[in-house]
């Protein structure tokens, strides 16, 4: 799914994209909604790129490379370390305004550390 999108858009193909959205129409909804809240409606189309492409690549690139899946043990150490640091976040002005990027860093960075420290 992930490299039809990019050869779609890297060939300039439409029609294809089109049809890719299309029998997708649930999902391209529903990340854009959720793009749409968590950007607070900042560049909305901005948004919606950013929320979709990022679980399509980590759960291309997961298999690929051959790395541990997002289920187990991961999910208990991402959350415990997402909560403190997102916590710890909301305390600084600077990382408060940019409370998802922060997550998504959080998130990245606790796949790399438990893939290679700890699975």
């Amino acid at each position: 799914m992930v490299w039809d999108i990019i050869v779609g858009a890297a060939g300039l193909d439409f029609a294809g994209l089109f049809g890719i959205a299309l029998s997708n129409i649930f999902w391209v909804f529903a990340l854009f909604c959720v793009s749409y809240i968590f950007f607070e409606g900042k560049r909305p189309l901005r948004a919606f790129v950013h929320v979709a492409l990022a679980p399509l690549f980590i759960f291309s690139l997961l298999p690929f490379i051959g790395w541990s899946d997002v289920t187990g043990s991961f999910l208990a150490f991402y959350y415990v370390l997402d909560l403190s640091i997102l916590k710890f976040a909301e305390t600084i002005p600077f990382f408060a305004k940019r409370l998802v990027w922060v997550e998504e860093g959080v998130f990245f960075g606790s796949l790399i550390v438990f893939n290679i420290f700890m699975a």
